[in-house]
């Protein structure tokens, strides 16, 4: 964890009206999950004793300093990397395999993990041939924290495609222990 040192006023805080500050973490990808006790520095000034006399009014203020610790919870998470292992390279008219690995370098379990794999240009299919040939998808029962997975898949570039690099991206889908599904979201292009 990295800490950043920064103030924020919050101004006066009344009787049964509490402030909020907010702060914002940036968190090593290699914190464990748990909690932790973050300590910060709160500083105020209060008026313990007004004295009355006369026609003035005397304000008596006190600064104090104190510690608070406020908890910070790290929730186990599914992180899933991929990258490509290998790949038949194509010419037009013909069919190959694309390979590519999956790794949870997360610290929760996936599972039921689904990957969509899709391709933006309908000159090269995934899968298989026909309308469908732009996406596949591919199932993984289970990805534990460091394990991971080999994937291959029929890739193959129609007759009158033209000679060139066409992205292949992956979209992954999958279920924690803690019955949370993850949102699709494109976790990167292999």
């Amino acid at each position: 964890m990295a800490g950043t040192g920064n103030s924020v006023v919050v101004g006066e805080v009344g009787p049964d009206e509490p402030q909020t500050a907010t702060f914002e973490f940036q968190l090593n990808d290699s914190i464990r999950p748990g909690t932790y006790e973050i300590p910060f520095e709160v500083t105020y000034e209060y008026t313990p004793l007004i004295r009355y006399g006369g026609d003035e009014t005397e304000w008596i203020d006190r600064d104090q300093r104190e510690i608070v610790t406020v908890p910070l919870v790290v929730r186990p998470q599914v992180r899933l990397e991929v990258e490509r292992v290998d790949q038949t390279d194509l010419v037009p008219g013909s069919v190959g395999t694309y390979t590519f690995q999956v790794r949870n370098t997360g610290t929760e379990t996936a599972s039921e993990v689904g990957l969509r794999i899709a391709v933006d240009n309908t000159s090269v299919f995934v899968g298989g041939r026909g309308a469908e040939g732009s996406t596949t998808s591919v199932f993984i029962e289970r990805l534990r924290p460091g394990d991971s997975q080999t994937i291959t898949v029929t890739a193959g570039a129609y007759p009158e495609t033209t000679n060139g690099t066409y992205l292949v991206s992956v979209t992954p889908r999958y279920q924690t222990a803690s019955g949370r599904t993850s949102l699709p979201t494109n976790n990167g292009s292999v």
